[in-house]
């Protein structure tokens, strides 16, 4: 029987996360040319959480009791072009910052994934910021994105952390994917942490089974529906 899951949002001070000058100034994606997408090397498990094309906010809900989200920062990165550019992962866009949001989701009070999201597109970055403390998959997959391109990374080998003040949050693997959503892209990228274990059990979950065990609506601008 699947858990019935509850979201709890907090603040970075309330559990103990990263402190916004903690956070890492520029992204840590650096070159397309550093991700892959081969995984038949891998683990299944591990392979089939990075190879997800599906909600990772309702797949992570299927293995915790309690979905906590801490909004650390929402801000407007400056971008210049070229190597390790995140630009790079932009390649139609013609400008100069980029809007991130950076978060730690939990599940039952444990640090899971600290991911961050991307737009070069002033509307989706206005959208988007209406979002709150609200997973973003509940909003994305309302609006039936296409998903353009896709990656992976084992930033285990690299010895990589988010932030050098912060060794209790190293990265084991990571995952990028660019969406398409009315034209306009979008970047996620998440990092998993070294306490996800990467349970074997994942399955789609219904729309109507997503709603029916989850607080929020998939569509978070209209609270009366």
């Amino acid at each position: 029987m699947k858990k019935s899951t509850t979201f709890l949002t907090n603040t970075p001070n309330e559990v103990g996360l990263l402190p916004l000058h903690q956070l890492p100034q520029q992204p840590l994606l650096g070159s397309p040319s550093q991700w892959q997408q081969e995984t038949a090397h891998l683990p299944k498990n591990i392979a089939q959480w990075l190879s997800w094309e599906h909600s990772l906010t309702a797949a992570l809900c299927q293995h915790c009791s309690q979905f906590d989200v801490a909004v650390l920062a929402e801000d407007f990165l400056p971008q210049q072009k070229g190597k390790n550019s995140t630009l790079e992962f932009f390649p139609k866009f013609c400008t100069s910052s980029l809007w991130r949001r950076c978060v730690v989701l939990q599940g039952d009070g444990v640090p899971w994934i600290y991911a961050e999201t991307f737009t070069p597109s002033a509307k989706l970055a206005r959208t988007l910021q209406q979002l709150g403390d609200t997973p973003l998959g509940l909003w994305l997959f309302a609006q039936k994105p296409r998903r353009e391109i896709w990656g992976w990374r084992n930033f285990s080998t690299e010895n990589h952390k988010i932030s050098s003040n912060i060794p209790t949050l190293p990265i084991t693997f990571a995952r990028f994917t660019r969406w398409q959503i009315d034209n306009e892209p979008l970047l996620i990228v998440e990092f998993f942490l070294t306490s996800f274990d990467f349970p074997f059990e994942l399955s789609k979950v219904q729309k109507s089974q997503y709603r029916q065990r989850h607080c929020r609506p998939a569509d978070p601008f209209n609270k009366a529906r």
